[in-house]
């Protein structure tokens, strides 16, 4: 992402980083919805909610980080070349981590396998009412 920015023509207006991040934008809109549904397959047994709360929240501390580290990146002329960089490696750091997600089989099945079974929270429970 802020690779495109790094790399954008040196003018001094503005339009290159609004057609970045509107293009950015509207890509991204739809992968909320899906990771917060991949969210809920991972943290399964545990409600949905505590999945959604851990991940906003490390999404703010890491927000909070990246400013003061921006911040002290900034040249003696105010400008955030260097920030920019350092946003740039971070985010080809962290490219292969959602990639690999599908490798490891992490959360592949488990709560079609416990549905399948009857083995989910109040399933047995109904089943053993009914009989």
């Amino acid at each position: 992402m802020y690779i495109a920015f790094i790399f954008a023509p040196g003018t001094r207006n503005v339009a290159a980083p609004y057609a970045i991040a509107s293009v950015l934008g509207a890509a991204s809109f739809s992968l909320v919805p899906l990771v917060l549904e991949m969210l809920v397959e991972f943290t399964w047994p545990v409600s949905a909610e505590v999945g959604s709360t851990l991940c906003w929240s490390g999404g703010q501390l890491f927000g909070g980080v990246f400013i003061v580290v921006m911040d002290a990146l900034r040249d003696e002329d105010g400008r955030m070349h260097r920030a920019l960089v350092f946003l740039a490696v971070v985010c080809c750091a962290v490219v292969p981590l959602p990639m690999a997600l599908g490798y490891y089989g992490l959360g592949r099945g488990r709560r079609a396998e416990a549905e399948r079974d009857g083995t989910e929270r109040g399933v047995g429970l109904l089943d053993e009412a009914a009989s």
